[in-house]
Order: C-alpha cells, then structure tokens, then sequence
C-alpha cells in the first residue's frame, strides 16, 4: 500500500479563493482562515468508482457541484444553487443513480408562520449536466438492479428542526405516497397510499418496509406485512404522541429483509437490536457498548448493506459486522494512528473506497483506496486555508463536579510554553441533545489561535453517555447543567490554566442559553458573555414549536412550562453582571431570530452592556462565510476588550 499526491493538483483549480466583498463587515486574517467554509462538503463516488461528485462552497453564499473524472483527471462544472439573498437555495446532498446520471437534493429556505423553515426538492441530470430535470419528492431507495428508477416519497414537505437534537419538526400533509420515480422523465408509477406517513425505511431491495405516523394523539410506527397479493400495514410500535423519550429508533434493514434493525435501551445505554419480522418479532442484542451509547449504524455500497454498528467514547468508533470492510479499515488505520478513519463510500463492485482522515489537528483529507492494488491515492484536504497553520490539541480530560461526580470534557490550550494563568473560554455545547467529541472544531481552533484556554464539557444532559447521564433532557436539568458547566471553570482555576480574572462563557444555540443562565448563577465567576443563535426564553421557544407537526412533542422535551422564569435569561436580564455579545441570523431555522432581539432589548431596558450583531439572508450556523468570517472577527475583539 502506499500514499500518493496523485490528485491534490487536480483538485486545486476547483477551489475558488473570491471574497464577498462588503463595507460593513470585519475581517481579520485568523478570521478567515477558521471561519472560512471548507474547500467541500462532500463526495460521491460513482457506481464504477471512476467519478466524483464534489459539493463545494462559494464564499458569496452559493454551492456547486462539480465532477472530477479519476481516469483522465478531466473536471467540469454541473449545477450551481442561488445565493443566499437570491432564493435561498442550497444543494444539500448529490448521489449516483447509475454511471450516467445524479440525484441531487435542494433545499430552500422559506417563511412560514413569521418562523423560517426549508423545504426540499430534487434535479435528476447527467454527469455532464445535460437532460436536467426538477423532480418530486425525496428518494428512499436507489433501486440499483433498475437504472432508470428510484422509490421515492411525495406528498409530504419537511420543515424545521427545533434545537432539542434528535427531535424533528414536520410540516406534513396527509396520504402521503410511495412510489417508482422514471430519473430521467419524471414520471411517477406503483403508488401507494398510506394514511398519514411521511418517513420511510426501505430493505435496500426496492420494497417499503417501515413508515411513521403522527396524529394528535400517537406517534406509530407501521410495518409491511404481505397477504397473498395484497399488502396490509400492522402497528409495529405506538406511544403517546407528547412521549419525547421514546427509546425505539429503526435505523435499517440487514441483509435478510427480514430482519429489522433497531435502536433501543439495553441495561440504561442505546444498544443495537434485531427483531425477525417473520418469526413473531423475535428480537435478539445485536451489539452494546458496557460504557457509551450505540449512535447508529453504518452502511455502504450499492445496497446500503450496513457494515458496523457505530459508537462514540473519546473517538468515534465502529463494531463491523462486515470483515471486508473491518480489514480495510484497519489497513488504512495503521496508515494513521491515532486518527478519525472513516469509510465514506463504496464503488458496486467493492474494489474502490472514499476514505476520510481527520483529528483534532486535522479538518479531513480525502482518500480514495483501491482495495485490490492495495493503494491509497490522496484526494485534496477539506481546507486549504489551514495547509500553513499549527492547531492544538485536545486533550481528554474529566473534572470533578460539587457533588463529586465526575464529567468528562476536552481541554484546548493555545501554542507556546505558557500553560498557565491564561485568559479562557468556557464553551458548553449546543443540541442540547448532543455532544462534544474528540476531533476538529473550527471556533475552538479559532480561541486558541486567538490565546485562549478553551474547555469544552459533556455536562449531565448530553447524549452517548446513557439513560441516566442525559436524565429528562438539558433544558428541565438547566440547573444541573449550569452546575456542571461552572464547575468546568472552577476546575481551570483551581489548576492554574484559567486567570480568574479572565474568563469567559460562551455557546452555539443551546450552548448560548446555557452560556446566559451560567453567567446568571455565578455572576463573579466570568467577565463576559457570548450567546450565538441562542435560546433565550424557553417557553417562548416552545410556544414557537406548536406551529409544526409533532410540536407538542418538542414543547414536552423543553419542558417549557417547567422550567418557567426562573430558567429563562430573557426573563432574568437583570441579573447580568456581564457584558453581553449576542450574535443572530435573521433567517434562523432552528432558533428563531426573535430570541436574541428581544434579549437584546431587555438587556438595553436593564441598562446593561450588550452588543447585538444580526446577520441577514444567513442561518444557524451563520453562513455564508462572509457572515461567518466577520462574527469571528467581532467575538476576538470583544474576548480582547474583557479579559486582556
């Protein structure tokens, strides 16, 4: 086996370097090289293993796509989106149906009920980009023996995700169909009509198997039970459509169809299970970790066979159940210890592999492995930008909580020989039904390029860690997670890493509302605050989420009426000590843009310090990078202002 350049210069012509260019925003250079979007987000390898797919970014607010032919290094352009004050349009995914033609999925952004949601289309069209064509719904099965067709779904719209991780938000209709879509005319054939579902599972074969329904009162999940030739659906599995911890999540078929795939609780932990559709739903353990949830599942190739079962404890890691690709990945892990490997695609006929290497220190470079010649070809790195620039390293650490409990977390600390008596930032993630994981993280590369100690925890709340670590959710446990996230900054000063005088809190989303309430339970403990597309008044958020479909559902999660004023910033900004950077986009799916102005305006009534930064036709993440890139620049003058 061996490693080769053969690619990177082919892929460098395809990375535009243009900067938006607007009088009013900031730039500095460690701005642009960690707020940049990366060169691209993804690649799709065709049937053959001969052509790429690659989603790139446009620093004015539009993605391409475009082809990169690995026989004769040939590259040409495809498709490009609108930007985003031009329609809001992105291209979210792109797949091979067959070696001619690709699917690609688009998603508009869209007013809906004075909240931003998205909805979502398809363009079927050849590689070279000829005989495009809008089509409907959203594919559930390649249907690979038949080159000319996919099972699709239509009839139903898909709206926002609320910020409460694995919970989704629909906006749907009813009698929503299944049907054969013809890729290159349209045509739509073989409907079904069940009532009232909108998400689908098929075998990997081209039959429906499993779809979900959610009324007013339950949520179900309905299977396909063949009688003669006929077709019935029996309730498989029912709760209360208000359960928000409803532990059973299908992830897939295996090779047997019938033999379904699941998610569920084993001894307080998510573990993988089966259950023979054919045998009176007998149900066996597939696979469960003794310490960290099961996260999901892997699959790949032209059945979506699923290869490995997927779990997270400092790295992200895998059980395979397919020795083919374990011994692959193996080959290439021993190419690069101590680095996140994972197998991206899988050409149909199992000779070629898109691999994708990264670290902490290290964004992604992409590989492709030919698993007969034994070879490994570099692609290009995910971001050029950084080709000069040394990260830091995380280092895993845990820290003791006050009532002793252990919590795990991570520990950035900028370059250089001083270790201690530094300026910090508390950084408690977003979700909140997530968290923080051992590998490259753009803001927390940016701090410490900037100087500062970053310490990240997976407090009590968060997801991976088991039924009773993440307890009722981290909204209802604000208290229990504000503890833990002040005990983190505690810790750095009673090691000597943090300068008591020069700390700060910060977050993403739910990190941003944990960053506010924080602040306001240990008013001396920090200098400033930074709250980025942050809930700031949980009821009012969940409110906000009664006006889509399974609503209710995420309103139980918040717990909104639970946690009240007491554990709302909005309703305590008062009691701010600190000044105050909010950050927003206008266009906000997922939290909407009206839980930072109107912190922004109690803060003002308060008469305390608030900077408020809005950012117009962008979303959650604050893209395009032009967005990015100035919110960057601001946040490293106001951590400058407050604690150097």
């Amino acid at each position: 086996m061996k490693k080769s350049g053969f690619f990177i210069a082919c892929l460098v012509c395809l990375i535009s370097v243009s900067q938006a260019k607007d009088g009013e925003l900031k730039t500095s250079p460690l701005a642009i090289s960690f707020g940049s979007q990366p060169d691209f987000r993804s690649m799709s390898l065709s049937p053959d293993g001969n052509k790429l797919a690659i989603i790139q970014y446009h620093p004015d607010g539009f993605d391409f796509v475009r082809i990169l032919d690995l026989m004769t290094l040939k590259i040409s352009g495809v498709i490009l989106s609108t930007p985003k004050d031009e329609g809001h349009t992105e291209i979210s995914w792109c797949t091979w149906v067959n070696d001619e033609r690709l699917l690609c999925g688009l998603k508009t952004r869209y007013s809906f009920n004075d909240t931003y949601t998205y909805a979502g289309r398809m363009l079927g069209l050849n590689y070279d980009g000829i005989h495009a064509l809008a089509l409907p719904g959203s594919m559930i099965d390649r249907l690979p023996d038949d080159p000319d067709h996919v099972l699709i779904q239509f009839g139903v719209v898909r709206s926002s995700t609320a910020d409460t991780g694995d919970t989704l938000i629909w906006q749907w209709r009813r009698n929503s169909r299944v049907g054969v879509l013809d890729i290159y005319t349209g045509k739509i054939s073989n409907k079904t009509y069940p009532q009232s579902a909108f998400l689908w599972f098929s075998d990997g074969h081209g039959v429906p198997r499993l779809y979900r329904s959610i009324n007013d009162d339950y949520q179900r999940w309905y299977v396909r039970k063949p009688k003669g030739k006929k077709v019935f659906w029996d309730v498989l599995h029912e709760v209360k459509a208000n359960n928000f911890i409803d532990s059973f999540v299908p992830v897939g078929f295996a090779d047997n169809p019938e033999e379904l795939l699941y998610l569920d609780l084993n001894e307080g932990r998510t573990a993988l299970f089966s259950m023979d559709l054919a045998h009176d739903r007998e149900t066996r353990l597939v696979f469960a970790h003794d310490r960290v949830d099961v996260m999901g599942v892997k699959t790949l190739g032209k059945y979506n066979r699923t290869v490995a079962a997927t779990y997270i404890d400092d790295k992200s890691r895998y059980y395979f159940f397919d020795k083919d690709i374990q011994r692959v990945h193996e080959l290439i892990t021993q190419l690069f210890p101590d680095k996140n490997v994972s197998i991206l695609e899988e050409d149909w006929n199992r000779r070629y592999y898109i691999v994708a290497i990264s670290s902490d220190v290290e964004p992604g470079v992409y590989y492709r492995y030919d698993s007969q010649e034994f070879k490994l070809k570099r692609i290009a790195s995910i971001s050029s930008k950084l080709k000069d620039r040394k990260l830091a390293p995380m280092q895993e650490i845990a820290y003791p909580a006050r009532d002793q409990v252990s919590i795990p977390a991570f520990l950035t600390l900028p370059d250089g020989d001083t270790k201690t008596g530094l300026p910090a930032v508390v950084l408690p993630h977003g979700g909140p039904s997530s968290r923080d994981i051992w590998d490259y993280d753009p803001l927390v590369q940016f701090l410490t390029a900037n100087g500062y100690a970053v310490l990240q925890s997976n407090y009590r709340g968060s997801t991976g860690y088991g039924e009773a670590w993440f307890g009722n959710g981290a909204f209802r446990n604000w208290e229990r997670v504000v503890s833990d996230v002040n005990d983190g900054a505690q810790y750095l000063i009673d090691q000597g890493i943090a300068d008591p005088g020069k700390i700060c809190v910060g977050g993403w989303s739910f990190g941003g509302y944990a960053a506010l309430m924080s602040a306001i339970d240990s008013p001396s403990l920090y200098r400033c605050i930074i709250s980025i597309a942050g809930v700031t008044d949980p009821r009012e958020f969940g409110l906000n989420r009664l006006k889509y479909v399974g609503g209710e559902t995420v309103r139980e999660f918040i717990g909104a009426d639970e946690v009240g004023d007491s554990g709302s910033p909005l309703k305590r900004a008062g009691e701010i000590q600190v000044p105050v950077l909010l950050a927003h986009a206008q266009e906000d799916a997922n939290v909407p843009f009206t839980q930072s102005r109107l912190m922004h305006e109690a803060l003002k009534k308060n008469n305390k310090s608030v900077e408020f930064f809005e950012y117009e036709h962008a979303e959650h993440a604050i893209k395009p990078e032009k967005y990015r890139v100035d919110l960057f620049t601001r946040l490293a003058e106001f951590l400058e202002q407050h604690t150097k």
